[in-house]
C-alpha cells in the first residue's frame, strides 16, 4: 500500500492511496505470469482551477496482469497491463480506464543488455486527455572488464583520502595544548 499526502504551494490539500496485491499464478520454462488488482483513491481540499487536477475524489478499480516471456536464454519480453474503471465527482457513472507497459530485453546474460519499451495511459479524468500518455524509451548497458572497475574504485578511493587530507591540512588546527606547554594570555 502506498500513501501520500502533500500542502501545494496554493494552499490546496491532497492525499492519495493505492494498493496493488497481485499473486504468482504461473512460473514455467517460457512464461511467468502474475495476475492481480489495483485500487487507487485521490481527493484534494479544493478545485482551485490552478491548471493540475484537483477533484474532491477520484476512484480507480483494475485488474493487473503482469506476464513476461522467455523468448531465448538471454531475451525476454514483460507487460505491465491494468484495465478497469474510474471515476470523479464530476462524472457519478464509472468509465473505462488503464495502463499498459511493454519492455523487451536482448542480452540478458550478455555483457551488453539493450532494453526496448514502451507504453500509455488510458485514463478518462478530463475531456481535454491530460490524462493520456503515450511514450516509448531505449537504454543500452555495456559491462566491460570488472577487474577494470576494481582498479578504479580503488584509484578513487585513494584520490578521496587525499583530497580529505588536504582539506584536513587546510582547516584551521585544533589541537589540544601539549601536556606542560604554555596558552596565549596565561600566566
Amino acid at each position: 500500500m502506498d500513501s501520500l499526502y502533500q500542502t501545494l504551494s496554493d494552499g490546496n490539500r491532497r492525499w492519495e492511496m493505492t494498493t496493488s496485491p497481485r499473486r504468482s499464478v504461473a512460473r514455467k520454462e517460457r512464461l511467468n505470469l502474475d495476475l492481480g488488482v489495483q485500487v487507487s483513491q485521490m481527493g484534494t481540499t479544493g478545485n482551485l482551477d490552478n491548471g493540475y487536477y484537483d477533484p474532491s475524489r477520484y476512484e480507480y478499480y483494475a485488474g493487473t496482469a503482469y506476464p513476461y516471456w522467455k523468448i531465448r536464454e538471454s531475451i525476454g519480453v514483460g507487460l505491465s497491463l491494468a484495465l478497469g474503471t474510474q471515476r470523479d465527482t464530476d462524472s457519478h457513472k464509472f468509465r473505462f480506464g488503464g495502463n499498459a507497459t511493454a519492455e523487451a530485453t536482448f542480452g540478458i546474460y550478455d555483457p551488453w543488455v539493450l532494453k526496448v519499451n514502451g507504453g500509455g495511459i488510458f485514463n478518462q479524468r478530463l475531456g481535454s486527455g491530460a490524462f493520456r500518455w503515450y511514450g516509448a524509451g531505449m537504454s543500452l548497458t555495456i559491462e566491460t572488464n570488472v577487474h577494470y572497475f576494481e582498479e578504479q574504485e580503488q584509484s578513487f578511493n585513494a584520490r578521496t583520502h587525499h583530497r580529505r587530507c588536504r582539506i584536513h591540512r587546510i582547516a584551521p588546527r585544533r589541537n589540544p595544548p601539549r601536556a606542560g606547554a604554555r596558552r596565549h594570555g596565561s600566566g
